[in-house]
């Protein structure tokens, strides 16, 4: 280690080129190279960190221009402000350099970016769909009732999709910063997964999806915020629908586990699946698996909304089962009502 290894030349202890000749620069400018601050990337392991260097030249000579007093020239001397040559045998300037990691900052300042880029397009695409439709309707192109009608849904389900994304951005960001209110009290879980499957049911229609409903009897009841846990079904069912092929089948389910007074509300589709390796990270903000992105477009935001409304507002707890080419099943378990 560099502590283990005094007055040891840099270059046997360094094994980074770059880092070895910002070291050099700082040597060679000695005082006059007075402090730099620079990234400097580091692979490690297949892994690359991002570091803030500072670089600070050390000399033992005073430096005049942060002496105190006030220097007076003097005709033909040196000037005082420049810090002489180093006479020869001196050593040359040592130098400080101080590595701040700053990898996570900067890896979340590039999510930031994507999320950004991602939500900017998610909202450019409904509207474009809107104004193209809207403008056909002004410019007469409609010109009979069934035509109409059919521009008219165009623009409503975009709207739709619209507003569903500004509610997952908004409350992602109530939640998170504790300010989402909650009102939980006794709920039935039927009348509230019926009225989400009331709003994704045309989605499903336009892909031929079948949605089967398997629901427990009405007379149990969950402790639950009513407009939280709706968004999450919602957004399960969103997600089981986009990633599910024409004529597949989505089955949504309730089942009661009376013994540990549990209530377990899960979506099942026949989708493409999810890999192993991306399992642990769905419910994360920003993340998207990188097959799904061939399949649908999207800032992957439901999911993390799911999870913040399931574990941060209700302490339930998550369920997940996927096989590649089958399909996954994704659910949430809360506590019923005494």
């Amino acid at each position: 280690s560099l502590a283990a290894a005094p007055r040891t030349p840099v270059r046997q202890l360094l094994h980074d080129p770059k880092m070895i000749e910002l070291i050099r620069q700082m040597r060679q400018a000695g005082a006059r190279g007075g402090r730099r601050v620079v990234e400097h990337q580091v692979r490690s392991g297949g892994a690359v960190r991002t570091y803030q260097v500072t670089l600070s030249a050390v000399t033992d000579r005073p430096d005049p221009a942060t002496s105190a007093g006030v220097a007076t020239p003097v005709p033909g001397a040196a000037d005082p402000l420049r810090p002489p040559a180093a006479a020869p045998g001196d050593d040359p300037p040592g130098v400080v350099a101080v590595l701040h990691d700053v990898t996570h900052e900067r890896e979340v300042g590039q999510l930031k970016n994507d999320f950004v880029s991602s939500v900017s397009h998610e909202l450019r695409t409904p509207l474009a769909s809107i104004k193209a439709y809207v403008e056909l309707l002004v410019d007469g192109e409609a010109q009979d009732e069934a035509t109409k009608r059919e521009f008219y849904e165009v623009i409503q389900n975009e709207a739709n999709r619209l507003g569903r994304l500004i509610d997952n951005i908004l409350s992602i960001s109530r939640i998170e910063s504790g300010l989402a209110t909650v009102d939980r009290k006794p709920q039935g879980l039927d009348a509230i997964i019926r009225d989400a499957l009331e709003v994704i049911g045309p989605q499903a229609a336009r892909k031929q999806i079948t949605v089967v409903e398997r629901l427990t009897p009405a007379g149990y009841r969950a402790s639950a915020d009513r407009d939280m846990v709706y968004q999450a079904v919602l957004n399960l069912l969103s997600n089981a629908v986009k990633y599910t092929p024409e004529g597949g089948r989505v089955t949504v389910e309730t089942v009661v586990d009376e013994a540990r007074r549990k209530v377990v509300t899960r979506v099942t589709d026949t989708g493409v699946g999810i890999a192993p390796k991306d399992l642990p990270f769905i419910f994360d903000k920003f993340y998207r698996a990188e097959a799904n992105n061939r399949i649908a477009s999207g800032p992957g935001l439901g999911l993390s909304l799911v999870k913040h409304i399931v574990e941060t507002v209700h302490r339930g707890r998550l369920l997940v089962e996927s096989r590649v080419g089958e399909g996954s099943s994704v659910g949430f378990e809360l506590d019923l009502c005494a």
